[in-house]
């Protein structure tokens, strides 16, 4: 039951039609889902640090890999300064390279079909 009023307390005006609990509810929950939004996809939120890390992880995985190609492109450097004849005539291969009177031979595909 509800208490009378006084005609000094004015009445409780409804804003677009709600009450005011139930105005602040909606309030409050717009904030809370705004915080959460801007947490989650905003400039610095959750989503962009973690796509971050995943490229700083693929980074240093890419960062390692190329350390170990340096690691071999170097050895194989100091073998060919050494004069080891092996890392030389590798490197010569490699790079399709011949000595002096020896003989290549050069094979090509033929197109499918044809004899």
């Amino acid at each position: 039951m509800a208490l009378p009023r006084s005609d000094s307390t004015p009445p409780r005006r409804k804003f677009l039609g709600l009450r005011p609990h139930s105005l602040r509810r909606l309030i409050i929950a717009v904030g809370v889902i705004g915080l959460l939004g801007a947490i989650l996809f905003g400039r610095e939120g959750l989503w962009k640090t973690m796509v971050l890390k995943r490229q700083v992880l693929d980074l240093e995985r890419r960062n390692d890999s190329l350390a170990q190609e340096n690691r071999l492109n170097l050895e194989r450097a100091i073998r060919i300064r050494a004069g080891d004849s092996l890392a030389i005539e590798t490197e010569a291969r490699r790079y399709g390279l011949v000595k002096p009177g020896e003989k290549t031979y050069r094979l090509e595909e033929r197109p499918a079909g044809s004899k």
